[in-house]
């Protein structure tokens, strides 16, 4: 059955839970949560659970948010079936289409936006974007950026500075990995252009969606907009939103992110960012849920130590490249716990992002 915000907000009130990552740190606390779900806990799971759980001790809920088919509701949703639990994905990222989902999930599913906020979709964001730039850059230097790039009556009424919006929802593009790769060509021509930017210029200004401009950091001028959209730089035209495939975004203002639902409901002055791992998002589910204490393990965000099962972990180092954006993030949604009166208890003791305090599963 396709759920509703009205059906998961407070579902779960007042009763225990645990969101289970896969760092190595889930091994210290793995059968303690196998019996204490036996007796009630509410155990919440990400991506691929059945690898990290002897005798697929089966999660009661799961969130799912990557476009990797691995981790998709395609391959998810058959084995919730199954086993009877529903699945929160991210349909803002997973390519699976929407009429699948209807005909085939058999359990309870509700898919989520993580990327377009306040219902926007990315051509709407990105113009508003490329106005904010421009328009910061004229309030520091007295000039617009580029000459003529800014463009009188374009279709969405924003300038199209540094963006050519109508290359949006464009089926073909440039390359898709420009933001991949630290190590691409591109790279030092993206340095270039941040130090050529005028003094006191910064995207952590940018705080017209949820205060937090801190979700900027570290990506200008891409800051987790659609899988849809990657960013180039061109020495003539300037940066420039080259689309992948076009946006999936449907709805309206009604549809709000998860991130802009939890700042609604909880009250709390902003909102996280659009997340830089998929446990960020089950944590804002058991927020929502109403679940009181919230237990986290296997959050250990550092591909270094590995995984929790034998699987081999990816040889970067993202979680420290985006530290500061985790951290704000964890912290927005410690306060928004907070503010609904739940606690959040991290069973892993000193870990390199505190922001949650250190407690013992009861």
């Amino acid at each position: 059955m396709k759920l509703s915000y009205s059906d998961i907000i407070d579902s779960r009130k007042g009763e225990a839970a645990v969101v289970v990552g896969a760092g190595p740190s889930l091994n210290n606390n793995k059968k303690q949560i196998i019996d204490a779900q036996k007796d009630g806990l509410i155990k919440i799971c990400v991506n691929e659970w059945f690898r990290l759980f002897e005798n697929n001790s089966k999660p009661d809920y799961l969130v799912l948010a990557s476009g990797h088919h691995t981790d998709s509701i395609t391959a998810h949703g058959p084995i919730a079936n199954e086993l009877k639990f529903p699945i929160f994905y991210a349909n803002s990222t997973d390519a699976t289409p929407q009429s699948w989902v209807e005909e085939n999930m058999k359990a309870d599913w509700f898919g989520f936006d993580q990327r377009h906020w306040q219902g926007k979709n990315c051509r709407h964001l990105i113009g508003e974007i490329a106005h904010w730039i421009a328009e910061e850059y004229h309030r520091l230097t007295g000039e617009y950026p580029l000459p003529n790039s800014i463009k009188e009556g374009s279709t969405d009424g924003y300038p199209l500075f540094p963006i050519d919006m109508h290359s949006l929802n464009a089926v073909t593009g440039g390359s898709s990995s420009f933001f991949r790769g630290a190590t691409s060509p591109k790279a030092e021509e993206l340095k270039e252009m941040i130090q050529r930017a005028p003094e006191g210029f910064s995207l952590q200004n940018l705080k017209m969606y949820g205060n937090n401009g801190i979700m900027w950091d570290g990506r200008w001028p891409y800051g987790g907009l659609c899988e849809a959209v990657r960013w180039e730089f061109d020495a003539t035209a300037g940066w420039r939103a080259v689309p992948r495939f076009p946006c999936t975004k449907v709805g309206d203002a009604s549809t709000l992110t998860v991130q802009e639902t939890l700042q609604n409901t909880s009250g709390f002055d902003c909102h996280y960012s659009t997340g830089d791992t998929v446990i960020v998002h089950a944590l804002a589910f058991a927020i929502l849920m109403g679940c009181n204490p919230i237990y986290v393990t296997g959050m250990d965000l550092d591909y270094r130590v590995g995984y929790a099962s034998s699987q081999a972990a990816p040889l970067n180092n993202d979680w420290q490249r985006f530290a500061r954006n985790l951290i704000n993030d964890l912290k927005i949604l410690n306060e928004s716990a907070i503010m609904r009166g739940i606690e959040i208890i991290n069973l892993q003791k000193d870990a390199w992002y505190g922001q949650i305090k250190h407690g013992e599963l009861k």
